[in-house]
């Protein structure tokens, strides 16, 4: 894998914060949470899911992040044109459109961990 700019890190962990801050927390809890480096934020968490006793924990990282938004940006991804094209744009510019909120950063993440939305 080619090297990060420390732009593309920043937007990447960017979008981590979003999703750990606001976007996911409705379907997860959170054990770690470091964003202590802010070029590489980690998180490290667990579905809430009462119908899944013992589910795994997932880190999520810079490199998770990546995976989610380029399963997104596939055309066979089940989600709204809307957040896929806001997610398509920010991704090109690195977060300069403004465009990734919560519920992109939501996406992003059960894209990555899920490989489909699962919840919301």
């Amino acid at each position: 894998m080619p090297e990060r700019s420390d732009e593309r890190k920043q937007f990447l962990s960017d979008i981590t914060i979003t999703a750990i801050e606001g976007g996911i927390g409705y379907w997860s809890w959170v054990k770690v949470y470091n964003y202590s480096d802010e070029l590489d934020v980690r998180a490290i968490v667990q579905e809430n899911d009462p119908d899944k006793n013992d589910a795994p924990w997932f880190d999520i990282n810079n490199d998770v992040i990546a995976r989610g938004i380029g399963r997104v940006l596939t055309p066979s991804f089940k989600v709204s044109t809307q957040i896929r094209q806001w997610i398509r744009d920010d991704n090109k510019t690195n977060g300069d459109n403004g465009m990734i909120d919560s519920d992109c950063a939501d996406v992003i993440v059960q894209a990555a961990l899920f490989g489909e939305i699962v919840y919301g």
